[in-house]
């Protein structure tokens, strides 16, 4: 049997299921996943914590894990360090644009 018969066979459910299996086992990997949607809201101008508190949600209700205390932590570290997550996002941007 091909790969994609192989993976036709899979319901949405299981592949669903395997998705929340892998997100518990491998942090990374949601904070992957959380990264990229916290992204997607910040390109159309949601505010840092806003964004990420929002990619926190879906990854919680669609996955079940916990990904609002990562970036809650950076968050705070940031803050301690004197920076702030949007604002250094500014300053790479304007540095790539003066390229």
């Amino acid at each position: 049997m091909s790969a994609i018969n192989t993976l036709a066979t899979y319901t949405a459910a299981q592949a669903m299921q395997t998705l929340r299996d892998e997100m518990a086992l491998v942090e990374d990997y949601a904070w992957t996943w959380h990264c990229n949607i916290a992204v997607l809201l910040m390109d159309e101008g949601v505010e840092w914590m806003k964004a990420n508190e929002r990619a926190a949600s879906f990854m919680h209700m669609a996955f079940n894990v916990d990904t609002l205390s990562r970036a809650r932590q950076i968050y705070e570290d940031f803050q301690v360090d004197g920076g702030y997550p949007p604002t250094m996002a500014e300053e790479a941007r304007s540095r790539i644009l003066e390229l």
